[in-house]
């Protein structure tokens, strides 16, 4: 019986892989995640009858009123930038809240290391589809030209009955 022939490489680099640039690794992952552009589509608002039904005309026009959400948003550069951390840190965040002054509904974007959530007691977190409450923490540094020490800041959202 022989014994199987080894190879010592007289140069440890040529035993390793280059795979690039990291930065070009997430932006093709970012491209299969995204693919090249987002659509905001409602059920039945594509028709393709000559005359649309009052049910394909009321889903065209929540479907129109997304779309310029979205376009007011900036919806594909947030999904970017939620999709980019998504695939650097594992986990992405998204708020909506209602904005009085604006009119709209505004999304943000978080970064997940400040996403503190509040599951239930009993530990029971499979149960529950999304905690009712979850805080958004982060670090202020300090401002000595304005006097002000290093702080934390908070944001708290609850869901409550409307």
């Amino acid at each position: 019986m022989t014994e199987p022939v080894t190879q010592t490489c007289t140069r440890p680099g040529i035993e390793r892989r280059e795979l690039g640039d990291a930065s070009k690794l997430v932006d093709t992952a970012l491209g299969y995640l995204l693919g090249s552009q987002q659509v905001i589509s409602v059920a039945g608002a594509e028709h393709t009858d000559d005359e649309p039904t009052a049910e394909a005309t009321a889903a065209l026009a929540v479907q129109d009123k997304l779309r310029f959400w979205a376009e007011k948003e900036l919806l594909p550069l947030r999904l970017q930038q939620a999709e980019r951390t998504a695939i650097l840190l594992g986990d992405a965040v998204y708020t909506l809240a209602w904005d009085p002054a604006k009119g709209r509904v505004l999304l943000r974007t978080w970064d997940p290391g400040l996403y503190f959530p509040e599951w239930p007691e009993d530990g029971e977190q499979d149960g529950a589809e999304f905690p009712l409450r979850v805080h958004l923490a982060w670090e202020l540094p300090e401002d000595k030209r304005r006097g002000l020490k290093a702080r934390l800041r908070r944001v708290t959202y609850e869901l409550g009955r409307v």
